[in-house]
């Protein structure tokens, strides 16, 4: 099974019929944590929608489509999840989006996953650009693609539903020839 090891705690791992429970269950425990910023949390969110999605998402990346979805697993545990979403092979782009569980937070996984992203989409997939799109108001997600040195390149107006209302998305993204600059920069 296909996964990434960012460290000797943290992977990030396609995911498998027998964690549909578990990722459901993390998701649940932490409700109110993400329908602040994830549309899919929502009343529809239930066990079969998991198991719909991890279905989903297996057979995309089996036929190499436009998705990668990948849970997020710290100490064995599933915390979160993460995965390119619109991957466009002829334009070599996608975007990142990513969950985390409220008791993980703080932790820096979430910016450790970006970044093993980062090098998989640059690496592996020759992506030429990766964008990470954030609500204005969610400082804690934006504070990731501004960590990682991603460029801010203005609002997308009511770009999309959340729940009740449109909200603005800011975009941010990071293209391969700076992702090696910064990689050189690094050592």
């Amino acid at each position: 099974m296909f996964s990434l090891k960012v460290d000797n705690e943290l992977e990030l791992a396609l995911p498998s019929e027998s964690n549909i429970e578990k990722a459901f269950a993390v998701v649940m425990k932490n409700y109110d944590h993400l329908h602040e910023w994830m549309p899919w949390a929502n009343a529809a969110f239930t066990l079969e929608s998991v198991r719909e999605y991890y279905r989903t998402t297996l057979r995309k990346f089996a036929n190499n489509e436009d998705e990668i979805g990948l849970n997020i697993v710290f100490k064995g545990e599933i915390v979160g999840g993460i995965g390119f979403h619109e991957i466009n092979r002829r334009d070599k782009s996608a975007e990142i989006g990513y969950w985390l569980a409220q008791s993980a937070t703080g932790k820096g996984l979430i910016t450790k996953s970006v970044e093993k992203l980062l090098e998989y989409g640059f690496e592996e997939l020759v992506l030429n650009r990766i964008v990470i799109k954030c609500v204005p108001e969610n400082t804690k997600s934006r504070a990731i693609p501004e960590r990682l040195g991603f460029t801010n390149e203005g609002i997308e107006r009511e770009a999309g539903w959340l729940h009740t209302r449109f909200v603005d998305h800011v975009v941010y993204s990071m293209l391969a020839r700076e992702w090696r600059e910064k990689l050189k920069n690094k050592n």
